[in-house]
């Protein structure tokens, strides 16, 4: 990408002349957005757990409720 140096527009391709009439671009390079690390399984396996248990005392909640 390319952008102006006097109005800062930003052009996808390489032109000879910006709209307000400048020659000189700079150019910007696109970053790739960060690959996120691969779930531990062992972590994996505490949150499941972890959200089982919790699922069991909003059942027992519940279940108070109705008793």
């Amino acid at each position: 990408m390319y952008k102006c140096k006097i109005c800062n527009k930003i052009y996808p391709n390489r032109i000879d002349y910006c709209e307000c009439g400048s020659s000189d671009f700079e150019i910007i390079e696109q970053r790739k957005p960060a690959a996120q690390p691969a779930e531990n399984p062992e972590e994996s396996r505490k949150r499941l757990i972890s959200w089982i248990i919790f699922g069991v005392f909003v059942f027992a909640a519940i279940l108070i409720w109705f008793i």
